[in-house]
């Protein structure tokens, strides 16, 4: 039976309930494939408002986190699947305290996400950073694009006054 404060929700206890379960469900690769596109301005508006109102540059904070190899190395470790910090540790050459800095300047720049599990924290690839990346290069592949379709218009042009 709907308690008083489902009954004005519009939705009973049933339909309550799959929607939780749909919500606590891992989305997987394929899905998360057709749903990027679809948030992706969301998480970019974001993104922007984030860094106008903290004065951070999220590209400039993921590019210097990838300027750093073993970072770079680490990024790609946790990237099929998360893993723990000491499995990390196991795949570089620095100390354990080196890789927990190395972790912490990946997540700051939102490039990996943390979740505990018992006293074990676990790491995996965040998209925030890579979309806010992904977004500054495409807006270069535009313009080169651009330039490239201009330059193809004009040597057309040249050829058929020739």
């Amino acid at each position: 039976m709907a308690s008083s404060s489902d009954k004005g929700s519009g939705l009973d206890v049933t339909a309550k309930a799959a929607h939780e379960r749909r919500r606590a469900t891992p989305i997987g690769k394929s899905q998360l494939t057709n749903v990027v596109p679809l948030v992706k301005p969301f998480l970019l508006a974001v993104v922007e408002a984030f860094a106008h109102a903290y004065g951070v540059d999220p590209v400039g904070q993921v590019l210097a986190a990838l300027a750093d190899p073993t970072r770079r190395q680490i990024l790609e470790r946790v990237r099929g699947r998360p893993l723990s910090v000491g499995d990390i540790a196991k795949t570089v050459s620095v100390s354990r305290p080196a890789v927990s800095q190395h972790l912490r300047v990946l997540q700051e720049a939102g490039l990996l996400r943390c979740h505990k599990n018992g006293r074990q924290n676990f790491y995996g690839v965040d998209l925030g950073g890579l979309t806010a990346l992904r977004s500054y290069i495409e807006g270069f592949w535009d313009d080169v694009l651009g330039a490239f379709q201009a330059a193809a218009v004009e040597e057309a042009e040249r050829k058929r006054r020739h």
